[in-house]
């Protein structure tokens, strides 16, 4: 039904479009699948290091302890009033500038990972428009094209050169500052030199700066986690968001489609999106899930044996709580399937267009073979807009005569007021009812006695049913008779059969 629909080219071109933002989803979703859970791991290995360091208000709580302890060592150590106030200024300044390394060091490490992170993809960006462009066909666009796409083939160069940038800035801030935590050391020790209780409070600083770098450290990857959560967020957001925007490629088919339905008189066409709720549950429900965690999955509605009941409108939502579930874990996979893996098959393209065809109570599927037949023909030429002529061989079979009177030969009539129709039959209601502006005969030798042809094994007459004459002289049986005679003849079965029948009727 689908080709029949697709002979209209506003149709074809629609469906195509669709059809190929649709493949590029189905493409871009796994690989969307496989960037988040690998973000999920990467957030796993970030919680570890974190509870592994210590708690960020433990550590500052200690840290406030040893400083409360330096400060009575401080007190003590024999410095003046004076200089144990620059000894505080000049140790908050070397705290500071202490942090502020490790974090540019920090830094620097991100920024020196990008080119390597990047540069898969966009070497695979770089392919996709190679073979986007290799595709056109006029040699001008594409020439035009790869000038304006030149940006995307020098793409990894610039991300190196960008990171090179980057860097040298960092590397410069860093430089900066270790010289200024150099030169506050400097004249730290001094006044270290005069303490008293030196010992103690080299001690108590060194204490203090590790503690100082776990907080620093903690507070690094609680940044780290901070942005790797929302990537996480946003990239379920944009997962389930294709998945979406696949669906609704069809649902554009569907309204483009649903223009059909009351356009072909008698013949009713109904158009609904459909979607393999078999092969739903064969390929993810029976392969890969816990099924006793699915029953807790509120607001999906599951049949026998966990038949998946589709609904058009609440489909989304219930893919959404499915892929939340899987990702989450509250629904388990089975044994050696990962949930990465069954998220992939969740999200498989399962959607197809369900048409359905009636004509005067009958479902298509329920037709005789032959009224299935001249349905078809009608929808197929109803819906084509070409001027070709039109190729039918033996139309009527399967048929009844009635309906090749009353159906096929009012269609025949009506159509070939717009197309040449060129038909093969048996049947005279095609020829006579049709009204038939020129009938061939054909004949081929040594098929049956008495009718031999003038020369060749096949041979032909044709004509206007008007053409009337018999002369059984003649050499060659099509040359005999006229075309009126021919069609009696093959088709009636001659003119004693059509009498007989006459008088059987008794019309």
């Amino acid at each position: 039904m689908q080709a029949v629909l697709l002979q209209d080219p506003g149709a074809q071109v629609q469906y195509e479009q669709c059809m190929n933002a649709a493949r590029e989803l189905e493409v871009r979703i796994p690989s969307e699948i496989n960037s988040l859970f690998s973000i999920q791991s990467q957030i796993s290995d970030l919680q570890e290091e974190i509870a592994g360091i210590g708690d960020e208000k433990g550590i500052e709580a200690y840290v406030t302890e040893l400083r409360k302890d330096l400060n009575r060592l401080t007190a003590d150590s024999g410095l003046s009033p004076e200089e144990r106030v620059d000894y505080e200024k000049l140790s908050d300044a070397q705290k500071a500038l202490t942090s502020n390394i490790e974090n540019l060091v920090h830094d620097r490490a991100v920024i020196s990972g990008i080119p390597g992170a990047l540069k898969p993809l966009a070497l695979e960006i770089e392919g996709i428009v190679k073979g986007q462009l290799a595709a056109l066909t006029s040699e001008t666009i594409r020439a035009e094209a790869t000038d304006h796409f030149k940006v995307v083939f020098d793409l990894a160069e610039a991300i190196a050169d960008s990171t090179k940038s980057v860097l040298e800035h960092v590397q410069q801030s860093l430089n900066t500052t270790e010289t200024s935590l150099n030169d506050v050391t400097a004249k730290i020790r001094p006044l270290l030199s005069k303490v008293a209780l030196q010992s103690e409070l080299e001690k108590k600083l060194a204490a203090i700066k590790a503690e100082q770098e776990k907080l620093n450290r903690v507070r690094i990857l609680k940044k780290t986690l901070a942005v790797k959560s929302q990537s996480e967020k946003e990239k379920i957001s944009d997962i389930l968001g294709a998945y979406r925007e696949m669906m609704s490629q069809f649902d554009t088919l569907q309204a483009e489609f649903k223009k059909y339905e009351g356009a072909l008189g008698d013949i009713l066409l109904s158009v609904a999106l459909s979607f393999d709720s078999l092969g739903f549950r064969a390929d993810l429900v029976d392969q890969f899930l816990n099924k006793h965690s699915l029953r807790r999955i509120v607001g999906i509605e599951w049949g026998d044996e966990f038949y998946y009941a589709f609904d058009k409108d609440r489909h989304p939502d219930d893919i959404d709580k499915l892929f939340q579930g899987i990702y989450s874990g509250s629904i388990p996979t089975v044994k050696r399937r990962t949930p990465k893996d069954a998220a992939v098959k969740l999200l498989e393209n399962r959607f197809s267009m369900d048409y359905r065809i009636s004509y005067r109570n009958d479902s298509l599927d329920k037709m005789s073979p032959g009224k299935k037949g001249l349905v078809l023909l009608r929808l197929i030429i109803e819906l084509s807009d070409k001027q070709w002529p039109i190729l039918l061989d033996q139309p009527e079979d399967d048929l009844d005569s009635r309906s090749v009177y009353l159906e096929l030969v009012a269609f025949l009539k009506a159509k070939k007021k717009q197309r040449q129709i060129i038909i093969v039959t048996h049947n005279p209601n095609l020829v006579v009812g049709a009204d038939a502006e020129e009938v061939i005969v054909a004949n081929q030798d040594g098929q049956e006695p008495g009718r031999d042809n003038e020369k060749y094994r096949f041979e032909y007459v044709s004509g206007a049913l008007e053409n009337s004459f018999d002369e059984p002289g003649r050499h060659g049986v099509l040359y005999q008779k006229g075309i009126r005679e021919h069609v009696c003849d093959v088709l009636e079965g001659g003119k004693e059969a059509f009498q007989k029948r006459e008088q059987k009727y008794s019309f």
